[in-house]
């Protein structure tokens, strides 16, 4: 399986808020999708990538380092797409004068 295929910007927006909030039922509530749906795209992506990347507690869900790389480079990858339609505007922009 080609596992970089397979990841979506919406698995690492859904980590992203779960390594933030660390419980499932508030981050649903942030990211107004059901929790079902928040469990879901957390299980797949740890799938995809063969690993997992909370404890799941009674208190909540506990990232592990796993996790935490994961956060780190969901950032850098938004900000590059931030960029790249930045670029895209611009080069449209230029052509169209």
């Amino acid at each position: 399986m080609n596992r970089k295929s397979n990841i979506k910007i919406r698995h690492l927006n859904v980590i992203k808020h779960i390594y933030k909030i660390q419980n499932l039922k508030k981050t649903s509530e942030v990211m107004s999708l059901t929790p079902a749906a928040i469990s879901k795209t957390c299980i797949e992506f740890e799938k995809i990538i063969g690993k997992t990347l909370f404890s799941r507690t009674i208190h909540g869900l506990i990232p592990n380092e796993i996790a935490k790389r994961v956060v780190e480079s969901s950032i850098l990858i938004e900000k590059e797409i931030d960029r790249m339609i930045i670029d895209i505007d611009n080069i449209y922009n230029e052509k169209n004068m």
